[in-house]
């Protein structure tokens, strides 16, 4: 966190196995922080091991929804598996049809595509990962964020910008190998993003 931030958003893998107690444990240094209700969780694929899917529910809540704060609406979608699928999908459209805001953001652990980077970790199905992008490039989303890759980067692709900010985890990646939180400004339409690397 910088000074000034509004509010956080953790994408995904709150938790390394998918423990209740460990939800509730980030849960409580979060209200210690003071960002209580000031969170935008996104649920990973870590967090579903075991029983994980009914304990994030159960203490952080619904594991897709949408959200305005300020002139912005943030769509998190659930991604823990690697995909989106028909449903949710549906529901995406209609929640980018349905934005009043000056800027719509979506957010996910997995991304359709990572910034720089021919990898796997990113949405399993390719085709749906475009159609997808597709989607957000027709609604004028401006910014889609990931964290799954563990490094750092960001790139524009037919009017949105792509984000991967994986800053945590225990294996780094290329380029940023630091450990990094990103800081986001948002005035009116404008958007930027700053690394601050944390060693």
């Amino acid at each position: 966190m910088a000074e000034g931030d509004e509010f956080l958003i953790i994408l995904g893998d709150v938790v390394d196995r998918g423990e209740k107690a460990d939800m509730e444990a980030v849960k409580t240094a979060v209200a210690i922080s003071g960002f209580s209700n000031k969170v935008l969780y996104v649920i990973g694929n870590h967090d579903i091991f075991q029983q994980g899917w009914d304990n994030y529910k159960s203490v952080f809540g619904s594991s897709h929804y949408a959200v305005y704060i300020g002139n912005s609406k943030f769509i998190v979608l659930d991604t823990a598996d690697g995909a989106v699928g028909n449903r949710q999908r549906e529901w995406l459209g209609e929640e980018l049809k349905e934005s009043s805001a000056i800027n719509t953001f979506i957010l996910s652990h997995y991304l359709p595509m990572v910034p720089g980077e021919r990898t796997y970790l990113r949405l399993s199905d390719e085709e749906e990962a475009l159609r997808l992008m597709k989607l957000a490039t027709i609604h004028g989303v401006r910014g889609w964020f990931g964290g799954h890759y563990h490094s750092y980067g960001t790139q524009d692709v037919e009017g949105v910008t792509y984000v991967v900010a994986g800053g945590g985890g225990g294996r780094r990646m290329e380029p940023v190998k630091d450990f990094f939180f990103v800081q986001v400004v948002v005035s009116g339409s404008a958007v930027t993003y700053q690394l601050h690397e944390i060693g």
